[in-house]
């Protein structure tokens, strides 16, 4: 009957945009947690995820390393051959970055060009770190290629610091490892340093 016929329009019309809000929702969830270009996690969830490791390892006694990133010379990447160039090499040192890390770690965009690692239940935490340093710097060995055959080479320069060595608090430690990563960017690009407390 039309009825009937009127009924399961108005249901299946219900559904859909209940679906539609759901997804809606879930995108700003999305938004909310994730870097929009590289999806990578935001500064929220990056601080959320921060503070449960700070918890665990005061209560276990364990130490953990942050590592703050700093793409060398992107100003004048951007400057010459534009923002969507730096985009895309804002994407592929993301994903080049993420391939390297464990499940447990967790890699954000801060924002421009800069990153932020955590490296969490390191067994041999210096030792631990630098091999991820040394990783991440050499992932950047293979230029990035472009549609016409453009060739770019971009590295990175990384400061390193250490729970609870450099700092008990996020910002602390946060400030801790940007120091380091302008103490390896002033000996030259391509370097890490070590927080000096």
């Amino acid at each position: 009957s039309k009825k009937d016929i009127k009924l399961m329009e108005f249901v299946s019309q219900q559904i859909a945009t209940a679906i539609e809000r759901k997804q809606a929702e879930e995108r700003l969830k999305f938004l909310s947690l994730y870097d929009y270009l590289t999806k990578l996690p935001n500064r929220v969830l990056f601080y959320d995820r921060m503070r449960q490791e700070i918890a665990y390892a005061k209560r276990e006694q364990k130490k953990f390393a942050l590592m703050f990133l700093d793409l060398d010379n992107f100003k004048e990447v951007n400057d010459k051959f534009g923002h969507d160039i730096g985009d895309q090499i804002l994407q592929g040192v993301a994903r080049r970055f993420s391939n390297l890390l464990r499940k447990t770690d967790t890699i954000c965009r801060l924002g421009g060009d800069e990153f932020i690692i955590l490296l969490p239940r390191l067994t041999q935490s210096k030792e631990n770190a630098v091999d991820v340093a040394r990783k991440i710097l050499s992932s950047l060995n293979e230029p990035f290629l472009f549609k016409n055959n453009k060739i770019l080479h971009i590295t990175t320069s990384i400061g390193i610091a250490l729970y609870p060595d450099d700092g008990e608090e996020e910002e602390v430690l946060i400030k801790s490892a940007d120091k380091a990563m302008y103490l390896a960017k002033k000996e030259g690009p391509n370097n890490y340093h070590w927080a000096e407390f």
